[in-house]
Formats: structure tokens, C-alpha cells, sequence
């Protein structure tokens, strides 16, 4: 066994699908991050709603639909936040492991590392995608929220 197969070996540490050791680390730190922050985000959200739930007079049916459009936007800038947060202290434990360093003398080079990554970024850029998506729609109609509480009353009314 030569040295470069006994060094690849620590280096990967048994993956053998060609990941590398950044790509489970990179996902791993980005969603944890993300996941935090979209945790502090719809606490911090939750009160623009939070007057509404307490007050006995108000009905859930009355502040749910208000806390969907927030809680988009909460869950949007966490990933947005927490998912270059994440690959950036994955990418600083490699080099501070010395792993960076090996792949290097491995010969590999840093835009392979990083094109590994590819397929994490899809994830993490559909998730993002998806709650743009979400808020955008209440964002490009604000009376939309409003409509869809009222139009059962008017039918009612009627």
C-alpha cells in the first residue's frame, strides 16, 4: 500500500463515494446554522403575532393567517444567512485540521473541493427557493391575506 493511498484513506475517512472530507462537514455545519438561526428567527418573528394569540377577543382563525407571511420571511433569511455561515466554518475546520493542506499535496485542486459542493447548493437553493416563493406571493398582493379572511364573511352576509 503506498503512502498516498494510506493518506487518502485518513483523509476521506472511508468514504469512498468521492464526497471528500468537506462535503459532509460543509452540509452538516450549514444546516446546523441555518436551523439555529431559523429557530432565533421565528422566535423574533413571533412577535409581530404574538399580541393577537394572547388576547382572549381574537380567534386563532383570525391570527394564523398573519403569522404564515412572517414566518416565511424568518425561515428565508435564516437560510440565507445561516447556509454561507456554515460552508465558511466548515471550510476554516478544514484547513484548521490540515486536511485542506493534504488534499493540496494529494494534488487536488481547491475548485474540485469546492465544485463538491454542488449538490448541497441545490438543497440549500431550493429551500431558499421555496420560502422566497412563499413570501413573495404575500408580498406582491398585501391585501391578499385580508381577502381570503374576509371573502367567508361576505359570502355568509350574503
Amino acid at each position: 500500500m503506498s503512502i498516498t493511498t494510506v493518506i487518502r484513506r485518513a483523509v476521506f475517512r472511508g468514504d469512498n463515494d468521492g464526497r471528500g472530507p468537506l462535503v459532509p462537514l460543509a452540509t452538516r455545519t450549514a444546516g446546523v446554522s441555518a436551523g439555529v438561526l431559523a429557530i432565533l428567527a421565528l422566535a423574533g418573528a413571533s412577535v409581530r403575532v404574538l399580541p393577537w394569540l394572547i388576547d382572549p377577543r381574537v380567534p386563532w382563525r383570525v391570527a394564523v393567517p398573519f403569522g404564515a407571511p412572517v414566518a416565511s420571511v424568518a425561515i428565508e433569511a435564516a437560510v440565507l444567512v445561516g447556509w454561507p455561515i456554515g460552508w465558511a466554518l466548515a471550510a476554516f475546520v478544514l484547513i484548521e485540521r490540515g486536511e485542506a493542506r493534504v488534499l493540496a499535496m494529494l494534488g487536488e485542486r481547491p475548485i474540485k473541493t469546492t465544485m463538491r459542493l454542488v449538490p448541497t447548493a441545490l438543497v440549500f437553493g431550493a429551500v431558499l427557493a421555496g420560502a422566497s416563493l412563499a413570501g413573495g406571493r404575500d408580498a406582491s398582493e398585501p391585501g391578499r391575506v385580508l381577502a381570503d379572511f374576509f371573502t367567508p364573511v361576505a359570502r355568509r352576509a350574503q
